[in-house]
Formats: C-alpha cells, structure tokens, sequence
C-alpha cells in the first residue's frame, strides 16, 4: 500500500524535459537494472497508479532531478531556453535536445552555487570590464581588452597547439571574473546543438565550450562568448 501520492503531471514533466516527448526514447534509456518500466509510467502518468517511495528514486536518478521535485503539486517554472550561443551558420530558433538542456541546467546551476558562494564568503566578483556597444570601435576595444587581459601576440603565436592556447585564453578570461566551462564526458551534447553559449543573465557570467568541437573551433568560440559577454547580449 502506497500512501504517498504524486502530481502525474510533475512526473510527465520530468520526463519530456529530459528525454524528449517520445516514450520509445525513454525505453532506450532505462537501464536493464532499473525497477521500472516504461509501462509503469505511463500508468504513473496517467494518475491510475502511483508509484512507491524506491520506485521515485530511480526516476529521480534517471531523470537526474532532485528527489524533492516529485513532491511537488506542479512543474516548477524553469527556464531553459537556449541562452546566447554559437551554431554553425549562425542558426537560430532550432529546437534543442534533451542532452543540451541538461548541460545548460547545470551550467545555470553552477552559476547559481557560485553567486551563493561568493555572498557568503563576502567576495567581490564584479567583472572588471564595461558594458561596451556593437557600435563602438572594434579595434580600439580589441586592442584594449588585449592590453588589459596581458594577452601579448609574441606568446600568442609561441604556443605550439591550439589545446596550450585555449588553456591560457581560458585563465586570462577567468581573471575577469567570468567562469569557464568545457563539456566532458558524462556532459557530453550535440555540437549541432550549439559550439559555446554563455549566461549573462546576471553574475558571475559563464562561458562553456562544447569539447566536441575541433580544437581551433573552441578558440574561437571561447573568445566569441567572451565578446558576448563583453556586449552583455
């Protein structure tokens, strides 16, 4: 006998956000070890059963949402819309996938624990740099911002790989206050999706890089996010 309910509509929300709304997605992604089934959520869905305590638990670990989310009497509202990005060819608009969505939710909560962090510890991590606009002087604020990162072109042309270039780009940029990411292995998300995107929605701004990309390509796109930062747009 279960007498703890749950707001199907909170399970089904959890669901579609990380893997889409298709259930023959979920049922390729439900571990041979798990104690549920695709058949069981859909019940579950449907408000006709409801699911026991441990049975919650591994929807929350395959879901990768927090066990107290399934107590909930409704979705929470949560914002994962794809911030400022870089795509090939400039594209736009597209639909995201599930993978994306999850690196931008722990990426906006990365951010989130760090802002506490710094409140906290009562540290100052204002980003040193103004909000510049598309219509000032490229080359002025370039040759400023080379200056003040100590970004010297005799070391920039020294490094003898892109990877060593990229990790000392990332430093100098860190030292403004922004902070950097770069996808990994268990982070892993569809470089059609988006090359970098960065959060400016308030401080300390992130920047993440999608480690799929060639490495050339992270260069670039670490220093287009840092511009967008720079634009705050």
């Amino acid at each position: 006998m279960n007498d703890i309910s749950y707001a199907p509509e909170v399970m089904k929300w959890a669901r579609i956000n990380r893997f889409g709304p298709k259930f023959e997605v979920l049922e390729k992604k439900i571990p041979s070890s798990a104690k549920v089934s695709v058949d069981e959520i859909k019940v579950w869905e449907e408000g006709s059963e409801y699911p026991t305590f441990s049975q919650i638990r591994e929807l929350s670990v395959l879901y990768k949402r927090p066990l107290a989310v399934f107590f909930l009497s409704e979705p929470p509202k949560e914002d994962v819309t794809l911030p400022d990005f870089r795509t090939f060819g400039s594209v736009s608009g597209g639909d995201i996938t599930p993978e994306t969505r999850l690196v931008i939710r722990k990426a906006k909560k990365i951010q989130d624990y760090a802002s506490s962090l710094y409140t906290e510890t009562y540290h100052e991590n204002k980003f040193k740099f103004k909000k510049y606009k598309v219509t000032d002087n490229p080359i002025s604020i370039a040759s400023y911002i080379r200056d003040e990162l100590g970004i010297e072109i005799k070391k920039q042309f020294a490094y003898k790989t892109y990877e060593g270039f990229f990790e000392y780009l990332r430093e100098k940029i860190e030292e403004t206050g922004v902070i950097t990411l770069k996808s990994g292995l268990s982070d892993s998300f569809p470089l059609e999706d988006c090359r970098a995107f960065s959060l400016i929605n308030e401080e300390p701004f992130v920047i993440l890089v999608n480690n799929k990309d060639t490495e050339g390509g992270k260069n670039f796109s670490i220093m287009h996010e840092f511009a967008r930062v720079l634009l705050r747009k």
